[in-house]
């Protein structure tokens, strides 16, 4: 085993290590929802009278919510699954990953929770299959929240996808060089690593490129929803937008370089009543980078949601 891989192997006993103690002291307590594909899913639960349901992007992990839940939890309970695919899920190289299917996965467990209704926030792929699931379940949602989501598409604004159809996603690492300007496109403001921890997350990377590639390409290549959501584009949220009845808040990192603010005015006024909240000197993914001031502003938001 060469010196990468024992940095690798270590900081991933020493994530682990903090990851399970901080879940320990937030008091959560681990799920698997069986069904066609199983979710592993969090849960913070004391008691209180409303739940957040928190969906995560690309590539990322359900525990990369305990930042943001340290605040959170002292006012809701909290629902974090892991989307099919990432994290510590199954993977399935035969299985089609595309955004309908993902819809569909999470529309089952969103209806097997033993809820009324649930605020429901998505952050950049996650905000996507929220959007959708906010579409077609209102009864079951209190309120949207679009964090930095994925699938708006305007003139005259570059994004992630035409660097896709480049072959230039900034998700897909071959090397530590690659990662450091994966870190840069995802945060405004680096944040500070251990060594060995930040082995193991390149290791990560370069391990995935592949199976991150075909989940890509499974969702790029969707070209319809069923007939429920009368066949429009998944992929794009542009369209969907007007049937979303519920409130919806919208936050977004002033510095994304993914999804460009733009886009969060963009949904602002396709969506009657909406709250739209702009992060100064905050990137892509708000709830990791300052999860402090992303608490602040959807605690803020959702208070101002009718009882």
């Amino acid at each position: 085993m060469n010196t990468f891989k024992i940095k690798a192997f270590i900081g991933k006993l020493l994530m682990d290590r903090y990851l399970k103690s901080m879940g320990k002291n937030l008091g959560v307590k681990s799920h698997l929802f069986r069904g066609e594909v199983n979710i592993p899913w969090d849960e913070i639960r004391q008691e209180k009278k409303e739940t957040i349901l928190y969906l995560h992007g690309f590539s990322d992990m359900k525990e990369s919510f305990y930042y943001a839940a340290k605040t959170l939890s002292k006012t809701y309970n909290i629902i974090i699954p892991e989307l099919p695919g990432f994290g510590g899920s199954e993977k399935h190289h035969d299985r089609q990953y595309g955004i309908t299917d993902y819809i569909l996965w999470l529309e089952s467990f969103l209806l097997s929770l033993n809820i009324e209704k649930v605020h429901l926030a998505g952050n950049s792929m996650g905000g996507a299959i929220s959007a959708h699931l906010a579409a077609r379940h209102p009864e079951k949602i209190k309120s949207l929240t679009l964090i930095d989501s994925a699938s708006f598409v305007l003139d005259n604004y570059n994004t992630f996808y035409e660097e896709v159809l480049k072959d230039e996603c900034p998700f897909l690492i071959k090397s530590e060089q690659e990662y450091e300007i994966f870190r840069q496109r995802i945060f405004f403001n680096q944040i500070k690593l251990p060594v060995f921890v930040k082995e193991y997350l390149i290791k990560e990377m370069i391990d995935n490129h592949d199976w991150y590639k075909k989940i890509l390409y499974d969702v790029l290549d969707e070209k319809s929803l069923d007939e429920s959501i009368a066949n429009k584009p998944v992929i794009i949220l542009n369209n969907l937008l007007s049937e979303i009845t519920i409130p919806v808040n919208i936050i977004w990192g002033k510095e994304d370089t993914l999804f460009p603010y733009q886009m969060a005015e963009y949904a602002h006024k396709a969506i009657n009543g909406s709250r739209l909240r702009i992060l100064e000197n905050v990137g892509h993914c708000p709830q990791l980078e300052n999860p402090k001031l992303f608490s602040r502003t959807l605690e803020e938001l959702l208070s101002l949601t009718a009882s």
